[in-house]
């Protein structure tokens, strides 16, 4: 039984190529109020302008592998530990050094236990990197080398092992009122956070990242993006795809009206109206049988 009503729409043409899906679904697109232009969302945030010409440099500082992770089983490998924020600020003179005017630097593995570990909530800076004054100190070097300063983060993996935030009844769950447990990521056991919940998450972190006069130009919501569109079934906060869309669009409009830079894994179209970066270009990732392609990607958001 269907909880409420899906609609699919269905276009069928005679002669065809992407070229005549890609115009289609732009006019489509323009036609439901969904589509935002470059140049609107620059006049939303002027920082957006600055993206122009900067390539993402994707710099991640620390992961530690839980035992009961992926990651753990298949490598054995307890910690990766890439660079201390102190290295980072030196990489990155030297590439203003080597002539790199521009560039979005976007942080990844920054909290206590670095990439892919005890989310919603990851503060303190990790203190092996060098802690939050190793991190004040990277923020006002990238400041000053006139690159922007972007945290990955995440907000819908939900670490049992991180006490001080875990609460079950904030855990997306099932129909059958069960929530999924996974270990697929470096942190270990995780279920999903519901998404309602989600933007509480997200305004503590930043108000402690602020009061430590740390200026964020832009932050990735991982998984924002990339993942499907999340169903609740618990009964005191019960949220349908739809909901789920426009929870995720409050997140990221809550860094926007900031001025800040919002940025997402993957694009998706339910983000493109609120995402004005995307850390991937949204062609074919994942080989299928044998090592081939299926298909040719086709980048409808972009076109």
């Amino acid at each position: 039984k269907l909880a409420y009503k899906r609609v699919c729409h269905m276009h069928f043409y005679d002669e065809c190529d992407y070229n005549t899906f890609a115009k289609e679904f732009r006019a489509q697109e323009i036609a439901q109020g969904n589509f935002v232009s470059i140049d609107e969302k620059i006049k939303q945030n002027p920082k957006v302008k600055e993206l122009v010409g900067a390539p993402i440099i994707q710099w991640k500082i620390l992961q530690k592998n839980d035992k009961k992770s992926k990651q753990y089983a298949d490598t054995h490998i307890k910690k990766i530990f890439n660079y201390t924020f102190a290295e980072s600020e030196e990489m990155f003179k030297q590439f203003k050094d080597c002539g790199l005017e521009k560039a979005y630097i976007n942080i990844a593995g920054w909290g206590r236990d670095g990439y892919d570990n005890l989310h919603p909530y990851v503060l303190p800076f990790a203190e092996e990197a060098g802690g939050t004054e190793g991190m004040q100190s990277l923020n006002k070097t990238c400041r000053e080398l006139g690159y922007i300063f972007g945290l990955e983060d995440q907000y819908r993996d939900y670490y049992l092992k991180n006490k001080e935030v875990y609460d079950k009844e904030l855990a997306v769950k099932n129909i059958n009122g069960k929530s999924k447990v996974l270990k697929n990521t470096a942190g270990g056991k995780h279920t999903f956070l519901c998404a309602t919940a989600a933007k509480q998450f997200i305004e503590r972190t930043y108000s402690e990242i602020e009061d430590a006069d740390i200026n964020v130009d832009g932050v990735q919501l991982d998984g924002f993006g990339s993942s499907e569109l999340d169903e609740c079934y618990n009964v005191d906060h019960t949220m349908t795809r739809e909901d789920c869309m426009n929870a995720r669009a409050n997140c990221f409009n809550f860094f926007r009206e900031k001025g800040v830079i919002a940025c997402a894994d993957e694009v998706g179209v339910h983000t493109v109206k609120y995402v004005d970066l995307v850390k991937h270009a949204p062609y074919e990732l994942s080989k299928q049988e044998k090592g081939l392609q299926l298909g040719v990607a086709v980048p409808l958001v972009n076109l």
